[in-house]
């Protein structure tokens, strides 16, 4: 879908030369060096946990109430807890013998 880099029409420098829609629309312009390089990577999801205003009655893992995403099944503290002891586990190879 998207083929081509943002380029100003000459008239209207708010849409693209070539395909005609805005500088904002992503869907229809590859990203150029510069923003795919600047771009942080989003943490969320992380474990079952996102930001978002949803109160929550229970966490599955302490039972806690909290705040988060629509379908976050974890509080922040848990999900910390659960991705720092994955990061501790020790990787297993496919071969085993």
């Amino acid at each position: 879908m998207a083929d081509h880099v943002f380029e100003p029409d000459t008239k209207y420098p708010w849409f693209c030369g070539r395909c005609g829609y805005g500088e904002r629309e992503r869907l229809m312009h590859r990203k150029t060096a510069q923003e795919s390089i600047t771009q942080k990577p989003s943490p969320w999801p992380l474990m079952g946990y996102a930001p978002g205003k949803y109160w929550h009655r229970a966490c599955s893992a302490c039972g806690d109430s909290y705040d988060g995403d629509k379908y976050s099944w974890h509080c922040l503290p848990c999900a910390v807890r659960a991705a720092n002891a994955e990061m501790e586990m020790p990787r297993r190879s496919g071969r085993e013998g």
